[in-house]
């Protein structure tokens, strides 16, 4: 997604303008802006952005903040496969060893820098702990769940400390709805187990939907009467450039004129070229560029979930559809749809 490092033989190497951003990135964080703001600043600056679509979210800006590899150092063993079935990648909180190495690659923030920006952010999560974080996890989902059977939405609901989402229908007149109401932690659960599906069994879902939406792409930019004009230009243009080539090599044109004549090519030839590319944008699908987004941001996402994260579940899910009172689709970004069961455990 951004890739600042690259590994040439067995040494880690930095991209040096990938470099500059997360050097820009420490700087403002630690000048008192906060991680969603500086999302929107680099969004808005179009910075690595694919195809004009914003790359940034609040979650990769801190996910940047904690990688300690941006200090030349670098943390082994972050994770573990647990011994027991189901075999499965966790965060390692100290069940294994793990190793920090030092000067294992060129540093681009110092230590300092480091540390007082992962103190800084420490300090901003307190303020979102306790019931302010449960306020925050139940806000992603506002707006987002929708009763299959009715059509209704579905309204946040807290009966004896425990919260619940209720479908609108059911709540005015249960004769009109049988879906009940369902526990938001079954909710939470729910998602937890698609994205622990899409991040290590699913992995090919996504690529196989992107390679399959590019080829029918593809195809049919190929019957596109404007690109198949364009394609024509090209060709006579580069044609035409050519002849003169070797008009001049064989001596049957001035030198003045070939100058002249080329740079005319050379410049309607540029300006073909830039008129394909400008169309070939308009003609480009968005559920490619968001099926690339879904993938950048699975790759980039923790190996496991230890609780329901609401910036990543924004990122994931467009809507979630109840479709009885044992089942939910989530509808992704990119109009993918995947079922999950209710556990229903708590009524």
């Amino acid at each position: 997604r951004r890739v600042l490092f690259r590994s040439k033989g067995n040494k880690i190497q930095i991209h040096s303008d990938h470099a500059e951003v997360i050097q820009e990135i420490f700087r403002q964080y630690l000048s008192g802006i906060g991680a969603g703001r500086i999302a929107d600043n680099l969004n808005n600056a179009q910075i690595g952005n694919r195809f004009g679509k914003p790359l940034w979210t609040p979650r990769a800006i801190r996910y940047i903040i904690k990688n300690e590899k941006y200090t030349g150092n670098s943390r082994w063993h972050k994770y573990y496969t647990t011994d027991t079935l189901p075999f499965r990648n966790v965060i390692n909180h100290g069940e294994k060893e793990s190793y920090y190495a030092t000067d294992t690659h060129e540093a681009i923030i110092s230590n300092e820098d480091f540390a007082s920006a992962n103190v800084l952010m420490q300090q901003r999560a307190t303020i979102f702990s306790g019931a302010e974080h449960k306020e925050n996890a139940s806000g992603a989902l506002q707006q987002k769940i929708r009763c299959d059977m009715c059509g209704n939405i579905f309204r946040r609901k807290t009966v004896r400390s425990h919260i619940y989402w209720v479908c609108l229908g059911h709540d005015k007149k249960l004769t009109d709805c049988t879906i009940t109401q369902i526990p938001e932690v079954q909710i939470h659960a729910a998602f937890l187990r698609l994205y622990y599906k899409l991040k290590h069994q699913g992995s090919n879902i996504l690529p196989q939907m992107l390679t399959t939406l590019q080829a029918v792409r593809r195809q049919r930019l190929l019957w596109n009467e404007d690109v198949i004009e364009l394609n024509k230009r090209i060709s006579t243009i580069t044609s035409q450039n050519q002849l003169l080539a070797m008009l001049k090599q064989q001596g049957g044109v001035d030198p003045d004129i070939f100058i002249s004549r080329s740079n005319e090519l050379t410049e309607q030839l540029r300006a073909t070229k830039l008129e394909k590319e400008r169309l070939l944008n308009a003609c480009r699908d968005d559920t490619i560029t968001q099926t690339q987004a879904l993938i950048d941001t699975i790759e980039a996402g923790p190996d496991f979930l230890e609780q329901f994260d609401g910036e990543l579940f924004g990122e994931l899910v467009d809507r979630i559809i109840v479709e009885n009172n044992e089942r939910l689709r989530f509808r992704l970004k990119n109009g993918l749809e995947l079922t999950e069961s209710i556990e229903r455990t708590v009524r």
